[in-house]
Formats: structure tokens, sequence, C-alpha cells
């Protein structure tokens, strides 16, 4: 399966329009200090998903800090919602393989902070 088809699965339950993007993060179990490198591949002003080397609990907390954005020439409207700074709760994790070996693509909903 590949990690479109994993990101179509769960394309019904979106409320807001999903850009694609390439952009490597950081990312850790919130309040947690080990940090795993990952990538970006899409996202929404409500979450985004991305690519990692770890499988993540569904309904863990994670903190995410954008590190380098690949993707060129986004509007600004795509701008405002990428956050470089997140808090989210995991909604989904799937196990997905490419050329023998696993990754995990993960579907992040963002927590809203007033």
């Amino acid at each position: 399966m590949t990690a479109n088809k994993a990101v179509a699965e769960h394309a019904e339950k979106r409320a807001y329009q999903r850009y694609n993007c390439e952009a490597l993060i950081k990312w850790s179990y919130f309040n947690k200090d080990r940090l795993f490198n990952a990538k970006i591949v899409n996202f929404s002003k409500g979450g985004f998903s991305f690519e990692t080397s770890f499988e993540i609990r569904q309904h863990a907390t994670i903190f995410t800090r954008l590190e380098n954005l690949f993707t060129k020439n986004m509007s600004l409207s795509e701008h405002e919602c990428l956050r470089t700074i997140s808090i989210g709760e995991v909604r989904w994790c799937q196990e997905l393989f490419k050329d023998g070996l696993s990754y995990y693509v993960a579907g992040v909903r963002h927590s809203v902070i007033n």
C-alpha cells in the first residue's frame, strides 16, 4: 500500500483542504526528551500526515518541530496552515512497505490552544 492510498482512506473525514508538502520535522511524545526524524507529506489547517521509521500509538499526544521545508512556490494560504511548532493528537498510524523496508505514516490533528 502506498502513502497516498493510506492518506486517501482518511480523506472522507477531512474538514479542511489538504496541501502536498515535503518538509523534515522532529517529533517526540509530549513532554519526552527523545526526538525522532520524520517527513511531512501533506498538511491542512487542522493537521498533517507524516512518514516516520517508528510506530506511534493512536491517540498519543506528540510535539513536532519543522526543521527544513523543501516544497517551493507555496501560496500564502498554504503557508498559513503549515505550523513550525505544533502539539497534536495522533489519529491513525499505519505500517507501509517499500522496497522490502517498512515505515509508518501517521495522521495528526492539531490541538487547539487558546
